[in-house]
């Protein structure tokens, strides 16, 4: 931290001491952190880890945290974008880790979409290394749980970059990015690289509308509900802004009965009732209106007629996708 020099410090024919030196070094090196750790055109502060202005081996503008048996350091050597990459190690050994690196606070809106950024590579793919969004409000007070910006056991061994939108939530004032390396759920011994970290910022929300590019999907099958009201049996929650989406789901029934399904939104139903007597899967497809927003739970509820169960699968959004150039 910074620390102003007091005026008898100065005096004239006061004794040059060694603590004041070291007060005029210290100050130093907080601005240079500082300067050197300025979001720029990143939009994330020291995202390069380059900065490491008090030399405690953790770059400036981040949060160490490790796992048990995790180490964690700034490379040099093998690197993504500029001189210093991060590294955590994960040494092998159920309930190991590495650990995880958290940014300062960074002001974000939900009025405002953001294209986040980073460089990762693992020396062993399969690994378990995310890096995940948490949210706050105006008082710092977190919104929700983490979100996923990436989360792989397939990890890339080389140099590798990522790039994925995001909206926050309604009254998200502050972000914080966590880089985690070498997750405890996966015993999988190998070292996890991050860098060039970057958040994009100033630009307008992309709104998305109903097409045939495959959004988000929860395929696993449903194998029989006998009620004879609407039951939530799949849920998506979807990630960005949008006016319209393309909605698809399979659905059958087990015997001359029939299965039904409609689409909710947040526990309303927004979609056409769709049923089916035969002992076959058909596909079902609309394009509903929104807004939609990112963090709205899109919604496959089901009913059977009473005399047989219903089925479903493949609960699938489509949007028109989009190509950006930076």
């Amino acid at each position: 931290m910074f620390t102003a020099l007091t005026y008898d410090e100065i005096l004239e024919k006061k004794p040059f001491r060694t603590a004041l030196l070291r007060k005029i070094k210290d100050d130093l090196d907080y601005l240079y952190g500082l300067i050197g750790s300025g979001t720029g055109s990143s939009g994330v502060p020291n995202g390069s880890f380059e900065i490491d202005s008090d030399g405690d081996g953790v770059p400036d503008s981040w949060t160490k945290n490790l796992y048990p048996g995790g180490t964690f350091g700034i490379n040099t050597t093998w690197t993504g974008q500029g001189a210093a990459a991060i590294a955590f190690t994960h040494p092998g050994g159920a309930g190991n880790g590495g650990g995880y690196l958290t940014s300062d606070y960074i002001e974000c809106s939900e009025l405002i979409s953001y294209p986040i950024g980073f460089i990762t590579w693992a020396s062993a793919a399969g690994m378990k290394n995310k890096v995940q969004i948490q949210y706050y409000d105006q008082d710092k007070i977190g919104i929700g749980v983490a979100v996923d910006a990436y989360n792989s056991t397939s990890n890339p061994t080389s140099q590798t970059l990522f790039e994925e939108f995001f909206t926050p939530p309604a009254d998200s004032r502050f972000l914080k990015i966590i880089l985690i390396g070498g997750y405890t759920d996966t015993d999988v011994a190998g070292a996890a690289y991050f860098d060039g970290v970057f958040l994009m910022r100033g630009i307008p929300p992309i709104e998305v509308t109903a097409g045939d590019s495959l959004m988000c999907a929860n395929d696993t099958e449903y194998t029989g509900t006998t009620t004879t009201s609407y039951v939530k049996k799949r849920e998506i929650k979807i990630d960005k802004l949008a006016s319209s989406l393309r909605i698809k789901f399979d659905l059958f029934d087990t015997a001359s009965g029939f299965a039904y399904g409609k689409i909710y939104l947040n526990g309303s139903a927004v979609g056409t009732e769709r049923g089916n007597n035969s002992q076959a899967y058909v596909t079902y497809s609309q394009d509903i209106t929104g807004p939609f927003k990112a963090g709205d739970l899109l919604q496959l509820y089901l009913k059977d007629d009473g005399g047989a169960e219903a089925h479903c699968k493949n609960f699938r959004i489509y949007e028109n996708g989009y190509t950006i150039t930076l």
